[in-house]
């Protein structure tokens, strides 16, 4: 066999191995969409999914929508549920919208913290910003109504809502 049709069969070889594993990886939760989405609530569409309430599980938070406003994630155990509801990269940040059902609550993340300002999160009429440089939020009750985030990077404000995101420039910066 010649040099030529060697490398057709070990390229041919690949590609059915590559196609297999991701058949593997993403075939086997049908095509319905309720696969829920990495750290999503299980039996829910992929993007988006309503946000709706769910038992505390043992162990978890003390805090439940309107107790958790002003508290952290992290040290409240709401981070146990917490789903990624939308994400936002630009500008080598990414922006994240976080929900916990059982808090009943969201909150938002930014990574690399360093290089941003005002990190905001606004849900319910309530807002709750970051410390200067800050990663991510303290919490506000969500429940069924929509929540905003949004961060200034790079001279830009990025921003996510549970189905959308959008970069705006920032007034005052210019763009050379």
């Amino acid at each position: 066999m010649s040099t030529a049709g060697t490398a057709a069969i070990g390229a041919g070889i690949v590609a059915c191995g590559l196609l297999a594993a991701l058949l593997l990886r993403f075939g086997s939760h049908g095509d319905a969409g309720n696969d829920g989405a990495r750290g999503g609530p299980d039996g829910t569409r992929v993007w988006p999914w309503a946000l709706h309430t769910a038992p505390v599980p043992a162990g978890g938070s003390a805090c439940t929508g309107r107790t958790c406003l002003g508290q952290d994630p992290y040290r409240e155990k709401c981070d146990r549920d917490g789903a990624t509801l939308h994400a936002l990269n630009a500008y080598g940040h990414q922006l994240r919208l976080r929900y916990s059902r059982a808090c009943q609550s969201a909150w938002a993340e930014v990574e690399p913290a360093r290089g941003t300002a005002r990190l905001v999160l606004t849900a319910v009429g309530r807002t709750a910003q970051a410390a200067s440089g800050g990663s991510r939020t303290d919490m506000v009750a969500a429940g069924q109504l929509p929540a905003r985030a949004c961060v200034e990077a790079a001279g830009h404000q990025l921003c996510v809502t549970e189905h959308d995101s959008w970069l705006r420039p920032v007034s005052g910066h210019g763009t050379r």
